[in-house]
């Protein structure tokens, strides 16, 4: 179909036993990705997801405090999973990109670029950041919740900020 890129996503793609077969009929024929909690992830599976040729692994990754990340994930486990799935993907060669959904409470440039070393220390070297939207845990959210054009200014001010200060991650 001649298309560049090919998401894998989930629920939580570390689910499927057949994981690694998916990745491979993909092969080089387009970038892979795979969106990931982290849960699941074992550093011999990303070393066989590699060598079929995933070519990124996309981690949640929302908060660079562990209680507070595991909180919003409602799992004890969560960051140590998000960490170490970084960190395994980073060593077998894969891009890494922490992806970061990014509420109006935590949309600061000292927030953000914490966020952003944080995840470098584990091997991210993006990292992406999305603004919440109508769609699970935020389905039945007040409209506080959401972006106002104010907010996104201030997001993609951040974002470009981001990407013209040396050391930190590319920020998408």
């Amino acid at each position: 179909m001649n298309v560049a890129t090919i998401g894998i996503t989930g629920g939580e793609p570390f689910c499927r036993p057949d994981l690694e077969e998916i990745v491979g009929a993909i092969g080089d024929r387009a970038a892979s990705i795979l969106f990931t909690t982290g849960l699941g992830a074992m550093p011999e599976r990303i070393g066989i997801l590699k060598r079929n040729g995933l070519f990124a692994i996309a981690v949640s990754f929302d908060f660079a405090d562990a209680e507070e990340h595991n909180r919003f994930r409602g799992n004890p486990t969560a960051y140590d999973s998000a960490v170490r799935a970084m960190q395994w993907a980073a060593a077998a060669g894969i891009h890494v990109i922490a992806m970061c959904v990014v509420g109006k409470r935590n949309l600061s440039e000292a927030y953000l670029f914490d966020l952003a070393r944080k995840a470098q220390q584990f091997g991210a070297r993006e990292i992406r950041l999305l603004e919440p939207v109508r769609s699970g845990r935020y389905l039945d959210a007040n409209d506080d919740t959401f972006y106002t054009a104010a907010d996104r200014a201030r997001l993609i001010a951040i974002h470009h900020k981001g990407n013209r200060t040396a050391g930190l991650p590319k920020f998408t």
